[in-house]
């Protein structure tokens, strides 16, 4: 058995370069030239001939020396619309832009296992597919990659995320691993536009104020959930966003709400779509004014496959240690069994029997007290070769599954 651990800690200190470069450098969406650039350049350094896919997707393949079935890696690289407020040597250069969710660790990690696949690749029995993606931020960029047709050619069996997680109490450098069916919910985009009549405030009678309708819908997806859902459903309808008039003496034309809806199941998802419509409509028929529902970037569900789980699940408590490898089904109670935010690799889960884990690097009793898509949030990159060989040892020992089943 190999130490991937230590091959990887051999690289420990470039994968850190790797990391706060990208940090430094943030970009958003599915454009990503300049982190496209330098992913294409580290893997050509480590001996890679890589594929664009999309706009700034790329593909390297490990392997396809010896016989046997495909392993897709995922990596996210994009970043998110948020000012830094970290303060740390290697923040963001960008005004506006910062990697808040530890995207840049992940491409980090992944660049890592590539250098630790080509010293294995003889052994490797099929494809490994390492994939960097863009886009995961904004639910579009895993979709883009399926569409651009990146689980064939070689044709991938199986696949694997990894998400680094800080903001929490627990020891950094260990692994949580979700068990099968739903992992991380399903997400909706929503918006509502309503079309009321302006006027002079003076003279609410010639009106008809779309702000009064905008309250009593946002009262009423309330109801919705409290009233008409089984505590059983998991799910969760919130309204981020609500905007209306200008100034205090004049009744506003018209107003808008934003907000999503987070479920596990396609059943009840498809239920809360349908009732927040028909409970939009005949509210803003109540209150004379018509509203529009209208849904925006979603991504379903992301299933996690019962074999694809057992594998990575024994291969981290090899690697790390059963101590430091936690079943996400039995810790904490339960409590993070499921993740209620969402995940576009949900649309290569749907395609392939796929595997989900969790990588705490920023233990909150060691100051890493935010969580991603906090201004002040940090990882502990000293843990990066970790991830690296996790990533490996992970895809490596499904492959010699197959191979042996």
């Amino acid at each position: 058995m190999y130490d991937y651990k230590e091959e990887a800690k051999e690289i420990k200190e470039e994968l850190i370069r790797h990391r706060r470069y990208l940090h430094e450098n943030p970009e958003i969406g599915l454009h990503l030239p300049n982190t496209k650039a330098y992913v294409i350049e580290q893997l050509k350094r480590y001996g890679y001939e890589p594929e664009e896919y999309g706009d700034s997707g790329i593909v390297a393949l490990a392997g396809g020396k010896r016989p046997g079935k495909g392993f897709l890696m995922r990596a996210d690289m994009d970043a998110l619309p948020i000012q830094e407020e970290t303060g740390a040597p290697y923040a963001s250069k960008k005004d506006g832009c910062m990697h808040a969710c530890g995207h840049d660790n992940h491409t980090a990690m992944l660049l890592g296992a590539a250098w630790l696949l080509k010293r294995h690749e003889e052994e490797i029995q099929g494809t490994i597919k390492l994939l960097f993606q863009p886009g995961e931020e904004i639910l579009d960029g895993a979709k883009e990659m399926v569409e651009a047709g990146v689980l064939e050619n070689p044709h991938v069996d199986a696949a694997m995320m990894i998400h680094v997680v800080a903001g929490t109490p627990v020891k950094e450098g260990t692994m949580g691993v979700f068990g099968p069916g739903a992992s991380y919910s399903s997400s909706d985009w929503f918006r509502i536009d309503i079309q009321g009549k302006g006027g002079h405030g003076a003279m609410p009678n010639y009106t008809h104020n779309p702000l009064g309708a905008m309250c009593a819908i946002h009262q009423g997806i309330h109801e919705i959930m409290a009233e008409h859902r089984a505590p059983s459903d998991n799910c969760v309808m919130t309204v981020g966003e609500m905007h209306g008039g200008d100034t205090g003496n004049i009744i506003a034309d018209s107003a808008f709400m934003r907000g999503t809806i987070r479920t596990f199941d396609e059943k009840v998802r498809t239920k809360l779509k349908e009732d927040l419509c028909t409970m939009t409509e005949y509210t803003a028929k109540a209150k004379g004014v018509t509203a529009k529902v209208t849904f925006g970037s979603n991504c379903p569900a992301v299933m996690v496959d019962k074999q694809v789980h057992a594998s990575f699940l024994k291969s981290m408590q090899e690697l790390l240690g059963e101590e430091n490898t936690y079943d996400m089904r039995t810790v904490w109670g339960g409590a993070f069994s499921k993740a209620s935010s969402s995940e576009d690799f949900s649309y290569i889960a749907e395609k392939v029997p796929s595997a989900v884990g969790w990588f705490f690097i920023g233990d909150s009793r060691n100051g890493y007290r935010y969580i991603g898509h906090h201004p002040k949030a940090d990882f502990n990159d000293e843990y990066l070769y970790l991830g690296a060989a996790a990533y490996v040892k992970a895809g490596l020992d499904w492959l010699h599954g197959q191979e042996q089943a």
